[in-house]
């Protein structure tokens, strides 16, 4: 049978190629690949009734655009899977034996709430709208389904695994279940001693001890997981939020995810989120979550999946409902909030003209143009793509400055794509070189993405507190810790530079530094636009190029914007304006200064 994109109608989503090992393997029939417009590691196949695509997004984080890409390939998909491994959050047996959380148990998020069951804590804090969506009524029943069988579900799982390892002679025996000496918990003020590479000198008498269990069948627990970063892996912060939150594991990789995407978590566990090293358990676990989702799947009637509504369609529903309540909440913020806000921003830069900058040259477009550059296969493999650098050189009056100016305005108003992600850009200008030093032009980029924040983060703030008691201007490498800050909490950003080579050479040096920083340390998409200059082009060796001349559709819009202003045996002649035009868009070689030099003789 010969399948297309329109025939998958679940995603499992993996973040960890031990989770997309493990998922592939529970496949009951293998589909052959697909071509897809936005690249991403794909695995077609069929899990009970459903054709499912599981792809295994390439950042270890999933991000949004990421999400964006899957359901435009599969744009008929329902609901997502987020199948993985995560780190348990147990209570001790003498405290509560329902949360005796083991290595290689499962965790399904739920909560009573209209919430999903999963929290996002990275602020310091937690709100209502931290909290995921709550699941699809299909995958809510499901889960009910399964959790009033639970001893079957149990033995289901191990036998999924055991028919692998059957099947696949070959598979690493990291996929059966460790063993229960293998299984460490330490106590939770007791934390793992900097520098030592495994638990060898680690104190057991500092060990949780917990009787066996009676069978090796993994344990299904239902409750609230987080989502944390991993510089927040230890005992003290693990039992603060499983205490004050009810959380039952955590897991790192889906912080950038939409809160709206319809979704269920489930999450093998393959340590405690401590900082005690736990190793030889990711396999089990990824395991143990992909054949918990093989059993929901296979108790999911397909046809209530071609009813239920498609993910793309509650995405874009939800964030029309979210921009509406985001309104509402702007109205309500907090005074203090707003002057603390403005407050920082004036610190940064005092006085900014970026926007007004932008606005002067965004007016120079005439109607229609552009859309040759925004069309391309370059540009769009930039923007959807892996492709992190675009390099667009051409020669003087080519129109590069509008064409970013262009770009820059495209990239904000992506309703879908990479939504997170702040602007930044900086118009070079060889007759403002005295101005646009190298602080300056860092200020303006930090000003520009917290510009675009509702709010600035307690770590931003923490980052500039030293200048802000004082009054002053922060220290460069403050604002670069703090642009890098912005960044990571946003997810990424894009960088547009026009006119690199208008700018004197160390300003030019430290802006390919700066960017290329961004782009080795975080996700930073960079689009440069320059005259052809030999120092420049040797930075952007083997990376996406398009070169900028002025387009011929592009030259025959702007002749026709000014037309008013030729003598009047021009404009009263349509067949030699026609002829004019012809003759002045052949002669023009790849700069608008040609059409301009031309067009000059019929002008009042």
């Amino acid at each position: 049978m010969n399948y297309t994109h329109e025939d998958y109608t679940v995603a499992l989503i993996c973040a960890l190629s031990t989770d997309f090992t493990a998922s592939k393997a529970m496949l009951d029939e293998k589909h052959p690949p697909l071509p897809v417009k936005f690249q991403c590691l794909y695995t077609l196949g069929r899990i009970g009734p459903h054709n499912v695509a599981i792809a295994c997004l390439p950042h270890g984080t999933t991000h949004p655009w990421e999400v964006d890409y899957l359901l435009h390939n599969f744009p008929n998909i329902r609901f997502g899977l987020m199948v993985g491994v995560g780190g348990g959050a147990p209570a001790t047996p003498s405290d509560d034996p329902n949360k005796d959380i083991r290595l290689g148990d499962v965790v399904v998020s739920h909560s009573e709430g209209n919430h999903g069951g999963v929290l996002r804590y990275d602020t310091g804090e937690i709100t209502q709208r931290c909290f995921f969506y709550k699941p699809p009524a299909i995958l809510t029943t499901a889960v009910s389904e399964l959790r009033s069988r639970t001893e079957t579900v149990r033995s289901a799982i191990s036998r999924h695994i055991s028919d692998i390892l059957e099947s696949n002679p070959s598979a690493n025996p990291k996929f059966r279940y460790q063993g229960h000496e293998h299984d460490r918990l330490f106590e939770a003020d007791y934390e793992h001693k900097e520098g030592d590479k495994d638990c060898s000198m680690c104190d057991e008498e500092r060990l949780v001890h917990r009787k066996p269990r009676d069978t090796e069948h993994p344990v299904i627990h239902y409750g609230v997981i987080g989502s944390v970063g991993e510089d927040m892996r230890h005992s003290a912060t693990r039992e603060k939020l499983r205490q004050e939150h009810g959380i039952l594991c955590f897991e790192t990789v889906a912080d950038g995810l939409m809160l709206n995407f319809p979704c269920l978590f489930i999450r093998g566990i393959c340590d405690y989120f401590n900082t005690h090293k736990i190793e030889g358990w990711e396999r089990y676990a990824a395991a143990t979550a992909a054949a918990y989702a093989k059993e929901l799947l296979q108790i999911i009637p397909a046809d209530q999946v071609a009813c239920a509504e498609k993910a793309l369609g509650i995405m874009k529903q939800t964030s029309a409902e979210v921009g509406s309540i985001n309104k509402d909440l702007e109205r309500l913020l907090n005074e203090q909030q707003r002057k603390e806000r403005d407050d920082i921003l004036d610190l940064i830069m005092s006085s900014p003209t970026y926007e007004d900058q932008h606005k002067d040259i965004l007016k120079q477009r005439h109607p229609g143009t552009g859309q040759w550059f925004l069309e391309s296969s370059e540009f769009t493999e930039w923007l959807w793509g892996d492709c992190q650098s675009l390099y667009c050189p051409g020669i003087p009056g080519a129109g590069k400055t509008v064409l970013a100016s262009i770009a820059i305005e495209h990239l904000r108003d992506q309703p879908l794509a990479r939504r997170r992600r702040p602007v930044a850009f900086i118009y070079c200008n060889s007759q403002m070189q005295e101005e646009q030093g190298v602080r300056k032009l860092l200020c303006m980029n930090l000003h520009q993405l917290l510009s675009q924040c509702d709010s600035i983060s307690v770590s931003v703030k923490a980052i500039l507190e030293s200048s802000m008691i004082f009054g002053e201007q922060p220290s460069i490498s403050r604002i670069i810790e703090a642009i890098l800050k912005v960044i990571v909490e946003r997810g990424g950003s894009y960088l547009v530079i026009d006119g690199l080579d208008q700018c004197s050479s160390l300003v030019r040096e430290t802006l390919l530094t700066y960017a290329c920083g961004l782009q080795k340390h975080i996700y930073t998409s960079v689009m440069v636009t320059s005259c052809p200059t030999y120092s420049i082009e040797g930075w952007f060796a083997g990376d996406t190029t398009l070169r900028i001349r002025a387009d011929p559709g592009d030259v025959e819009c702007y002749l026709d914007g000014h037309l008013s202003t030729l003598r009047q045996y021009v404009r009263d002649d349509a067949d030699l304006w026609k002829e004019v035009k012809a003759d002045i868009i052949r002669a023009v070689k790849g700069s608008f200064l040609d059409a301009i030099r031309y067009l000059t003789p019929f002008k009042e």
